[in-house]
Formats: C-alpha cells, sequence, structure tokens
C-alpha cells in the first residue's frame, strides 16, 4: 500500500471492513497477519490510527500501513486545564491528540477494541478531576471551540 493513489478507498471496496481492505490491496495478507498490523497500531485510517478489526470503510477513506508502530494516544492527563469558570474551559491539547471525532468513526464496534481517545471525550473527566465536587453528577455537553 505505497502508492498513495491506490491507499483512497474506493466503491468496489466501500462498504467493506478494515480487514477485507487491506488483504483486498495485498493479496498474499493472512486474516491473522492483518489483525497483527491493527493490534500493532501499524493500520493509519484518514490519518487516525485504527484498531477495530471490524471498521467498515467509505468511498474517499484514506487507509495506510506505516513501517513502524504508532506511538500510543495520549492520555487525558496530557491535557493542560489553563482556564476554568462555569461556562468556557480553556484547554491545551498534546501533540497527537484528535480534537474531535469524525462523524464516520463514531459507529457501534467490537466490545474492547481501543479507539485514539479524543479532546472532547476526555475533557469532561479532566474537568471532573480538577473541579472536584463542585461538578459531582452533573455531565455537561462540551462544544469545541478552535482559536
Amino acid at each position: 500500500m505505497s502508492n498513495a493513489s491506490n491507499n483512497v478507498v474506493d466503491e468496489t471496496l466501500s462498504g467493506k471492513t478494515i480487514l477485507a481492505v487491506l488483504r483486498a490491496r495485498q493479496s498474499d495478507l493472512t486474516w491473522k497477519a492483518a489483525r497483527e498490523l491493527l493490534a500493532a497500531r501499524r493500520v493509519i485510517v484518514n490519518g487516525t490510527v485504527c484498531q477495530d478489526d471490524a471498521r467498515r470503510l467509505n468511498v474517499g477513506d484514506v487507509v495506510e500501513v506505516s513501517n513502524k508502530p504508532r506511538p500510543k494516544p495520549p492520555r487525558h492527563d496530557a491535557i493542560c486545564l489553563r482556564y476554568f469558570d462555569d461556562d468556557i474551559a480553556v484547554v491545551e491539547k498534546p501533540s497527537g491528540m484528535l480534537t474531535e471525532r469524525p462523524a464516520a468513526e463514531v459507529q457501534p464496534r467490537k466490545k474492547g477494541v481501543p479507539l485514539t481517545p479524543s479532546l472532547d471525550e476526555l475533557l469532561p473527566r479532566v474537568i471532573n478531576e480538577y473541579a472536584g465536587r463542585r461538578l459531582q453528577g452533573e455531565q455537561r455537553e462540551v462544544f469545541i471551540v478552535h482559536r
């Protein structure tokens, strides 16, 4: 999968799982080897590591296989909360962390399959840890505004 034009999912592969697409692009790849690529964090879909072997792809999705595993994603404690009050939280996210999960990735998936965490998913935990009891039991919706 080194040719960039071959990395874009076309109509013939749309709706197929990532494993099926990997095998279609590399005929000598076994199912087991394809799963191992996912587990090793070497498969990237639209710029994000994919570890969900049941993920279905759409026309236009870009699939890459890296020579080296991608680093583990930053955790919630890597988010720097610069300012916080009842209405706004200003944060500095670490490099490599998604700001928001793409709509195409918000789909049912197998239990136990990790997703790369995004800022909008981790921020409520960061705020609850910072605010402590003040927000206990209260879950506010997060709206992302870029600088």
